[in-house]
């Protein structure tokens, strides 16, 4: 899989980009990979944003915080921690912290 060099290319850091906590709120899984190939965030504010898998997993790494969410009420309710696992060299997307060689975000929309 050409992800990792992928990765290596693209991490290079954001000027301007300061750390926060986001909200992942909707997913879209690649019909080739087991693999998130996009996430749409929220802030709250009712304008969704949309991120590539690439990106979080950048963020995560340079410290964060990232959750899954539902909207409940009107009203933003966070769920579960997204983790970073590594398995056999490949980086995942996961709430949990099984060593599986996919990604999994939980139960939120598909996008």
């Amino acid at each position: 899989m050409l992800l990792a060099p992928l990765l290596t290319l693209l991490n290079v850091p954001v000027q301007g980009k300061v750390q926060q906590t986001c909200f992942i709120v909707g997913q879209q899984y690649s019909d080739k990979f087991p693999e998130v190939v996009m996430v749409e965030l929220s802030n709250g504010t009712g304008t969704p944003h949309f991120q590539y898998r690439f990106e979080i997993l950048r963020d995560i790494e340079a410290g964060w915080r990232y959750y899954t969410a539902r909207f409940e009420n009107g009203c933003l309710t966070p769920m579960h921690p997204v983790r970073v696992v590594e398995v056999e060299g490949e980086k995942y997307l996961r709430t949990d912290d099984h060593a599986a060689a996919r990604d999994d975000l939980g139960k939120i929309p598909e996008i």
